[in-house]
Formats: structure tokens, C-alpha cells, sequence
């Protein structure tokens, strides 16, 4: 939808409850008025991921278990 929001994400049943690593495309500063403006980064974690949604946004991961 077009609500902004902030998502955490349970990943231990993908990872078994261990820590992984993530390359992550999220929405950039301004993707709430320009679709192109994203981020990757690597993110690594234990068993959640936070992601920002911008509004009518998405995101894009790509986890492995470490």
C-alpha cells in the first residue's frame, strides 16, 4: 500500500535461529518522490532484519546463514 512504515522481519526459520548476512536493496532518502533513489548494503544480524519502507516502496534481500 502507500503507508510508509518500518518492518521487522523474523528470519530464524530461514537461517535455524544463527546469526546470517544480508545484501539488502531498500528505498533511498528520497524514493518517496523519486522511484529510482535506493540503497544496498550489507547488513549482517542474529535471527530479525529491520527494514523503512518508504511510502508505496519495497524491498529486495538476498540471506545466507553464516
Amino acid at each position: 500500500d502507500w503507508d510508509g512504515r518500518d518492518i521487522q522481519m523474523d528470519l530464524s526459520a530461514l537461517v535455524g535461529g544463527g546469526s546470517w548476512t544480508a545484501d539488502c536493496y531498500t528505498d533511498g532518502y528520497i524514493a518517496g518522490k523519486i522511484a529510482s533513489d535506493y540503497r544496498r548494503r550489507t547488513l549482517e544480524g542474529d535471527a530479525s532484519l529491520k527494514v523503512r519502507l518508504a511510502s508505496g516502496g519495497g524491498f529486495g534481500a538476498i540471506v545466507k546463514a553464516r
